[in-house]
């Protein structure tokens, strides 16, 4: 074969095995991400509505604003984890809505309650995951609580650290 046959031959595999490692996903890029129908949450706010003492039980509130285009966040979950606390993470159904929110939107703000107990001052760290009715799971957003001492006194109760499930709707 002439050397200009097989300069054109070796220019021709090459291009094939280019075009091949391309299509057949080898080119360096993957597919792992998210799913396109997940869920996407941003805006993060978490307000504590209870004093956060030691030795008491806390209630707080996760306020995400969620886009999903499929509109299928009701009747999804909110997932809080707090990783080595007992009891997480809570799944909290997203089952009701505040006066006015169209169900079917978007976009739409969802906030999930949640309780802690614990009988020393601590901070935890948790983050909010909202899975829609289909089961996409969101991007997660990480948050910090911080819980300060309180002054022991007779009418004070101990107790493990726990936390328990509230409840979750859309809107604030």
């Amino acid at each position: 074969m002439p050397i200009g046959s097989q300069r054109l031959l070796g220019a021709f595999l090459l291009l094939g095995v280019v075009a091949l490692s391309f299509g057949c996903g080898g080119g360096g890029s993957s597919n792992s991400g998210p799913s396109a129908d997940a869920p996407v949450i941003s805006d993060l706010i978490v307000r504590a509505l209870d004093p956060e003492r030691a030795n008491t039980t806390i209630r707080y509130a996760v306020q995400v604003t969620t886009f999903d285009p499929q509109a299928d966040v009701f009747n999804g979950t909110c997932e809080i984890a707090l990783p080595g606390v007992p009891g997480s993470p809570l799944s909290i159904p997203i089952n009701s809505a505040a006066p006015g929110i169209n169900v079917n939107a978007t976009t739409n703000p969802v906030t999930c309650v949640f309780t802690v107990r614990t009988a020393v001052p601590a901070q935890l760290s948790g983050s909010v995951t909202i899975i829609d009715r289909a089961g996409h799971r969101s991007n997660s957003l990480s948050f910090l609580l911080g819980i300060s001492e309180r002054r022991v006194g007779p009418d004070a109760s101990g107790g493990a650290l726990s936390v328990e499930p509230g409840s979750a709707r859309l809107g604030r």
